[in-house]
């Protein structure tokens, strides 16, 4: 199964920007004092960089639902156990060793489902070395914890 994810802007990213952008105008517009106009001034800025920058969700390029993304790292000697986890997560007990940055674990969840997949590190690059799983989210809570 491939699944092609795109970072976007979630409703959190744009009430962030926007905030800025709002308090920035207040601080510039009301007050009389330079320093408060400046910083007016630089939160616009930093509001409207925002705006352009800041995208924390991962939206599914065929469905159209957008996912949050949570990496898991593991050393090399657990992958006999991570790839038993993606096969079973229900059966996760949560006593993995998460010490290392050999195997990833990247999992994009939403409310409703989850898509799991795991990398190897081969030098300069991460490279899949199982397939994608789509389970349930109530079956993985135990892995985003």
């Amino acid at each position: 199964m491939e699944k092609n994810f795109v970072k976007v802007h979630t409703a959190g990213d744009i009430i962030i920007a926007a905030a800025f952008i709002i308090a920035g105008a207040a601080l510039a517009l009301i007050f009389e004092s330079d320093a408060l106009k400046i910083t007016g001034v630089f939160c616009i800025i930093a509001g409207a960089a925002m705006f352009f920058l800041l995208k924390s969700g991962y939206k599914e390029f065929e469905s159209g639902e957008v996912f949050s993304k949570k990496n898991l790292n593991f050393a090399q000697s657990e992958k006999k156990a991570v790839i038993s986890i993606l096969e079973k997560p229900e059966n996760f007990n949560g006593k993995l060793k998460q010490d290392g940055t050999s195997l990833m674990l990247t999992i994009y969840h939403n409310k409703k489902d989850a898509y799991l997949q795991l990398f190897e590190y081969i030098p300069y690059s991460y490279v899949a070395c199982t397939e994608m799983y789509h389970y349930e989210s109530n079956k993985i809570k135990s892995l985003l914890k």
